[in-house]
């Protein structure tokens, strides 16, 4: 009953077997996710709740690109539990998130409800965007429609592949195509981005495998 969707420059035995076959230009499927990243969120299908309780997109990022924490502020790190690789305490500085609750920023533990999108004005006159809007920001110019010229496919394709994704659970299996290039790991990266948006990952039937091994246990 699963629904097989098969991305391959090569009509593969698994392509004529499969439900659905897109015949990508080779080397464009980081393109392509990220194409689908930009649809996903355009069309409100990410999982607001995921993205919020299970991944970074809430934390605050500074002007240098690294998170906001409470030690911004003064307040003292504490140690942590003891690292198993390394036999040293681990540190404990919490990250700060905007709560949409109380209109403020917080400590990402005392948070009511962490704003994903974003840019805030803190209480200290800084201005900060969550983790996702960064992200969003970066890759706003790979439209689905710039996608469809790149990847040699047709955007409604495109779109079309990424709500299906998007309604999952969905589990993408890459194995080694996407791994036969030197920057080739910058695709997982993006494989990686659109799970976290629609919550495919770590659910049954939603995973990533990488290589033949999976990211995420599927079970």
């Amino acid at each position: 009953g699963t629904k097989i969707i098969t991305i391959d420059p090569v009509k593969s035995a698994t392509a004529h077997k499969s439900d659905e076959y897109f015949a990508i230009k080779p080397t464009t499927d980081g393109y392509l996710a990220l194409a689908m990243a930009n649809y996903i969120v355009d069309n409100h299908l990410e999982d607001e709740e995921y993205l919020r309780a299970k991944t970074v997109a809430p934390f605050l990022v500074k002007e240098d690109g690294t998170y906001l924490r409470m030690s911004d502020y003064g307040q003292p790190t504490s140690p942590g539990p003891i690292n198993p690789m390394t036999g040293q305490p681990t540190v404990i500085d919490p990250i700060v998130v905007w709560d949409e609750a109380t209109g403020a920023q917080a400590a990402l533990e005392t948070a009511a409800k962490p704003a994903i999108l974003g840019e805030y004005t803190l209480s200290d006159g800084r201005v900060c965007k969550t983790c996702y809007q960064v992200v969003m920001d970066n890759i706003a110019e790979y439209t689905t429609a710039k996608a469809a010229e790149i990847c040699d496919l047709a955007q409604e394709d495109i779109e079309e592949l990424a709500r299906t994704y998007a309604e999952g659970p969905s589990y993408i299996m890459s194995w080694q195509g996407l791994g036969h290039h030197v920057n080739s790991h910058h695709n997982y990266k993006c494989m990686a981005l659109i799970a976290a948006m629609t919550g495919n990952y770590g659910k049954p039937g939603a995973a990533i495998t990488g290589g033949t091994s999976p990211f995420n246990s599927s079970t």
